[in-house]
């Protein structure tokens, strides 16, 4: 018997325990973006951080009604009626707008946001907390933009940590500094590659350009004018300084992924950590999915847009096409029952488990609206897609998936029967493309620390060292002016027009002077012939 060695290790054990507690923070969630996708993502960040025994408050838009253990969901309720108070925001109707115009109405979409968070009991409820309550942390969904951060003075100014679920918009720049990449990181909305040529990079550059200054002089200012008026800080500093306060930033991309592009030390890649392991189906589910004779196709258009405000026309295009296919079945995420006859080999439900059903070794490909999370969800997998892309990423996603020859695209407004079928044909029972996506599936999995742990690890770093002076980039002091040299090349280029314009200048007057003297030697010459003539 070796009792004492058994001894030691059950101390060990209960000094770990007891740092373990003695280390834990509070920390409070600032996620007012109404979307359920950026939810879950930050939700796995809250479960995280509360199973390291940290103490959560998180206001939130989507209502929590699976409790989290350390962790307290207050819920702004009300935020989606005022988000869409504006007519023109259609999930549907984005896909024809035009890309300046996308702008405007995600603009006005996040000051919807912003009066109904204001408005919310939820947002008082927070207000009413002492302003000596200890927070040691903040957390800010920083995707539309920084209408809850007014919390931050009221609580002494904890260390601030901004995160997106939308992969690492033009905004990011504005608040931790560091150059966006225009000659070969294409706008969100663009379909472009990495080799873009003269005018395609120009509209890449003034669309950059153009959103990140329409947010800074036009949203962050109305924001800043509704949050000053709801609450009751003297002096409260303006919203743009205080999202600039940023010690921490968690961006949702992955750099075997995405197109390289430098970032700023303290903006940290954490792209895939909502992706969980995988859990076991129902027996319901899982036997539909075992029973296609070459596999099952998961047709899903995420979380924010309905499969039932497709037209009757092309839901009838899609049952016709996966009829047509009798070897595959078909589970098609549909939120209502759809009054058409369906064939035995689709299964509807207007909800379905996508991250437990992709796993599946069965399910032979995904037919998505590519939405970022669902892209890296079938990459994860290794789930061959077909896309059909709707509004803002969505575009730019499909487009990668497609130049990594991992998916195949259609477009709404050309859909058919035919091409539907074509293009499941081609994607689904080949193996060229369950090739490409298995091996890039491979290298995502490659890694030392999972996502969710590197992200974790992250914000506990900043609240064992919590100044924000660290690894914060001097762009934010220079501007981009300077740290561009635009300054310098400014004053190159006035210095070569002035050269110019003075060698221009000089070598006009000495042709002047060469033709006076051309033109005086001339004369003495006719003179002196006139006289000699004589």
């Amino acid at each position: 018997m070796k009792f004492p060695s058994i001894i030691p290790l059950t101390y060990s054990n209960i000094l770990f325990c007891l740092l373990r507690v003695a280390n834990t923070a509070n920390i409070l969630g600032l996620f007012g973006f109404g979307s359920r996708s950026h939810h879950v993502w930050h939700k796995n960040i809250v479960e995280g951080l509360a199973g390291r025994g940290h103490n959560l408050t998180v206001l939130s838009p989507i209502k929590e009604t699976l409790k989290v253990p350390n962790a307290h969901y207050i819920h702004l309720e009300g935020v989606y009626h005022y988000a869409n108070k504006n007519d023109s925001f259609d999930l549907l109707n984005l896909a024809d707008e035009g890309l300046i115009q996308h702008i405007f109405t995600t603009h006005e979409y996040c000051e919807g946001v912003c009066k109904g968070i204001l408005a919310s009991k939820g947002f008082q409820q927070l207000i009413d907390y002492p302003d000596d309550f200890k927070i040691d942390l903040v957390l800010y969904d920083f995707t539309c933009g920084p209408c809850l951060l007014g919390f931050l003075p009221k609580f002494k100014d904890p260390p601030l940590v901004s995160s997106t679920a939308f992969n690492n918009p033009p905004a990011s720049t504005e608040i931790i500094g560091g150059h966006k990449q225009h000659a070969y990181v294409p706008y969100y909305q663009l379909s472009y590659g990495s080799q873009m040529n003269m005018w395609q990079r120009a509209l890449n550059l003034f669309l950059h350009q153009f959103e990140i200054l329409h947010r800074r002089y036009i949203l962050v200012p109305k924001l800043d004018k509704m949050v000053r008026k709801r609450f009751n800080i003297t002096d409260l500093p303006y919203l743009g300084d205080l999202e600039r306060q940023t010690a921490l930033m968690l961006v949702n991309t992955h750099p075997l992924i995405e197109i390289s592009e430098p970032l700023p030390p303290n903006c940290i890649p954490v792209g895939m950590l909502h992706i969980k392991e995988p859990q076991p189906l129902e027996e319901p589910l899982k036997n539909f999915i075992e029973a296609g004779q070459k596999g099952s196709i998961l047709f899903s258009l995420g979380s924010n847009i309905r499969s039932d405000l497709l037209t009757k026309a092309q839901q009838k295009m899609f049952i016709e096409a996966f009829k047509r296919t009798p070897e595959l079945n078909f589970l098609w995420k549909f939120e209502s029952d759809l009054d058409l006859e369906l064939p035995p080999n689709v299964l509807i439900s207007p909800w379905l488990p996508q991250n437990d059903i992709l796993a599946h070794p069965r399910v032979r490909g995904f037919i998505t609206h590519s939405g970022l999370h669902s892209t890296y969800e079938a990459l994860y997998h290794g789930v061959p897609m077909v896309s059909i892309p709707f509004f803002a990423d969505q575009h730019r996603n499909a487009q990668r998936a497609v130049l990594a020859r991992v998916a195949e695209r259609l477009e709404l407004k050309h859909l058919s029967t035919e091409n539907i079928l074509d293009v499941i044909q081609k994607v689904f029972r080949s193996t060229y493309y369950r090739e490409r996506i298995r091996f890039r599936s491979s290298l995502v999995k490659d890694t030392p620390v999972k996502p969710l742990d590197n992200a974790i690890w992250w914000i506990e770093w900043l609240m064992r060292h919590p100044d924000k002076n660290y690894l914060r980039s001097p762009v934010l002091q220079l501007g981009q002016f300077k740290s561009n040299l635009y300054d310098l090349i400014a004053f190159l280029f006035g210095i070569t027009i002035l050269l110019t314009i003075y060698i221009t200048k000089k070598c006009c007057n000495n042709n002047k002077e060469q033709r006076r003297t051309i033109s005086k030697t001339n004369s003495i010459k006719h003179r002196n012939g006139k006289k000699k003539f004589e």
